[in-house]
């Protein structure tokens, strides 16, 4: 009996230890959950400049043939292997060249907003307009008609402005399926969308404004609209104040001193890169579409329920950009370089021009 009694002594304490470590280590994981959230309080301007160093020099304001304002971004495709040229793009919506098809095919030109330096070396906004044919259209959209992404060929414009101020993003930007596993990307992620809402900009420079939010669905899961019933699209909802001008501007994954690795499913340090992991999409409400067919004398149609009345945007998946991009390589595998004129060096997965 005092072996027994001795035992489950033993046993106790053992089971008591085991309990005091768990608590021990529970403790010892929140306190360092709690300093990194000081520490990446402490340098949020280091987080803010990465941005304003980044993707704020490759977003542009865009103005259609309707006098309609949507934004866009700039993105650079290399050629043969070699970063030190490639083909630039201007990315935005489908919507943000025209709402219809009828109204896409009809423009010309688009009017972009960037930077300028001046002979005096103060830098002003500067209007350049893009054309968007010559012999041949110079944009495309995404083949599938339900995703609203385009991209316009604009290397020989930029190439005849040396005095316009940009940056470009390379294709080491775009978020793919692995960056989403490795980052755990998921619902509830801080995101930050860099663009023109209502038009909204600097007063003398052309410089975007940076808006947050949350991915508000599962980023890998294809969502759908209610206007268009029973399609799945490439895309995932966010939650921020969606408003128009925001249209074709680029979503990103918010830097950040931390994350959680699945494969250890710990918090780990490391830096979050300000990737790509989309671009934003106001799909027009059913109200929106009937005025499009019937004009504005429609006022006595019920209210429309959108997700956008529930501050919810659509963003379609980077993937959904490159695949658009490709279509200008696909057509053109076998031909030349295709007088591309010289490129900067990219050394950086976001870089400046050579201006």
């Amino acid at each position: 009996m005092p072996r027994l009694s001795s035992a489950k002594c033993r046993t106790g304490c053992l089971l008591q230890s085991s309990n005091i470590m768990t608590m021990i280590c529970t403790q010892l994981r929140i306190l360092c959950l709690a300093v990194l959230c000081v520490v990446a309080s402490i340098f949020p301007a280091a987080r803010a400049s990465v941005l304003a160093d980044t993707w704020v020099h490759t977003t542009v304001l865009v103005t259609n043939p309707k006098g309609e304002t949507g934004s866009g971004f700039l993105m650079q495709r290399s050629l043969a292997g070699d970063a030190s040229e490639g083909k630039i793009f201007l990315v935005t919506n489908k919507h943000v060249i025209g709402k219809t098809e009828q109204l896409r095919n009809m423009a010309n030109t688009l009017v972009l907003v960037f930077n300028a330096k001046e002979k005096t070396g103060a830098v002003k906004a500067r209007l350049l307009i893009v054309p968007l044919r010559n012999r041949q259209l110079l944009w495309k959209g995404h083949l599938d008609p339900n995703v609203d992404v385009a991209a316009i060929d604009v290397t020989a414009v930029l190439k005849y402005h040396p005095e316009i101020q940009f940056k470009v993003a390379s294709y080491d930007t775009l978020a793919t399926e692995q960056t989403f596993k490795d980052y755990d990307v998921t619902a509830g992620q801080d995101i930050l969308l860099i663009g023109y809402p209502l038009g909204c900009r600097s007063a003398r420079t052309i410089f975007p404004l940076i808006r947050q939010g949350i991915i508000a669905s599962d980023p890998q899961e294809p969502i759908t609209i209610a206007e268009k019933p029973g399609v799945e699209l490439p895309a995932f909802y966010i939650e921020s104040f969606a408003v128009p001008g925001n249209s074709g501007g680029p979503v990103i994954l918010r830097p950040g001193l931390f994350h959680l690795d699945p494969k250890a499913n710990s918090i780990v340090t490391g830096s979050i890169p300000p990737l790509l992991v989309g671009i934003q999409s106001m799909a027009p409400t059913g109200l929106e579409q009937a005025k499009t067919i019937a004009g504005d004398k429609i006022t006595d149609l019920p209210f429309v329920y959108s997700p956008y009345f529930a501050g919810l945007a659509v963003v379609f998946r980077a993937d959904t950009i490159r695949q658009t991009i490709e279509q200008f390589f696909n057509v053109f595998a076998a031909a030349s370089k295709l007088d591309i004129p010289d490129q900067p060096q990219m050394k950086m997965k976001i870089h400046h021009d050579s201006h």
